[in-house]
């Protein structure tokens, strides 16, 4: 459970990246985004910004793309319901069928004025599903770790796609499944949920310069894991955040969004 009038994350800055198309999810993102595919009746995106306002993040950033006039509309109508609403604003992705998450992540970060990048930053990919004390356990370790701290799930065969390895609570490698290598051992690494916490100053300019180096060198469709491996290789202490049994699903396809559903019952609303 959240804790009351935390002001845990008033310094933080959070980025939705919800541009692109969902195409996995089929018949489900036909005409809706994937941030708004419900899971128990309650769009994934409304739990996110419900869960950020209980935390007292005050400021978010939504990348858009695919069908980003339905994302503007909802998020319109969802503040206009909140005793303490968010201050949300957007970035528009116009490439967002040509590009990954980490052009739009760019795009996101250089929008950012001066007063944001004196916040801390908090990544959210857009079609994650998690527990409210996720959220909290992964802001109260930024806030009192290292340069940045990521939510990891502890390995088990069901789950595919990035693995990070963790060595005395760091992360050590964050190896997209593109460039891990053949025989690599999965059972002894974990899960990234893809929530990321990065320290204001120079642990948020150091990733914006590997985002845009990657971009440099991998091109626009490249993914996001590509800039955090750089970061932990230049030395970028990130605290592993174990989901230690609390649940959290990505996604991704309708098996994905069956495993939700079950997962996560409908989510009372946040005074």
């Amino acid at each position: 459970m959240i804790k009351q009038a935390t002001g845990l994350g008033a310094d933080t800055h959070a980025i939705i990246l919800a541009a692109g198309l969902g195409s996995r999810l089929k018949e489900n993102t036909k005409a809706l985004p994937k941030c708004l595919v419900p899971v128990s009746g309650r769009p994934i995106l409304e739990r996110m910004l419900e869960q950020l306002s209980a935390l007292d993040v005050c400021r978010v950033t939504i990348v858009v793309g695919y069908l980003d006039h339905a994302i503007r509309q909802f998020v319109a109508g969802w503040s206009m319901l909140q005793l303490r609403p968010l201050q949300v604003d957007f970035v528009f992705n116009e490439r967002y069928a040509q590009t990954g998450s980490v052009f739009s992540l760019e795009m996101a970060l250089h929008a950012a004025d001066t007063e944001r990048d004196r916040q801390h930053l908090l990544l959210i990919e857009g079609d994650v599903v998690i527990d409210r004390g996720l959220l909290w356990r992964l802001l109260e370790q930024g806030c009192r770790g290292g340069q940045a701290a990521t939510l990891l799930a502890p390995y088990e065969p069901a789950l595919s796609g990035t693995f990070a390895c963790v060595g005395q609570g760091i992360v050590t490698a964050w190896l997209h499944e593109s460039v891990r290598a053949p025989g690599f051992g999965l059972a002894g690494s974990y899960k990234t949920v893809n929530l990321t916490f990065v320290r204001r100053g120079l642990p948020r300019a150091r990733l914006l310069q590997q985002v845009s180096g990657v971009i440099g060198r991998a091109g626009v469709t490249a993914p996001l894991e590509y800039a955090m491996q750089n970061l932990v290789g230049e030395g970028m202490q990130i605290d592993a955040v174990s989901t230690d049994g609390l649940p959290w699903f990505e996604v991704d396809t309708p098996e994905d969004l069956d495993i939700a559903n079950l997962l996560f019952p409908p989510l009372a609303a946040v005074a």
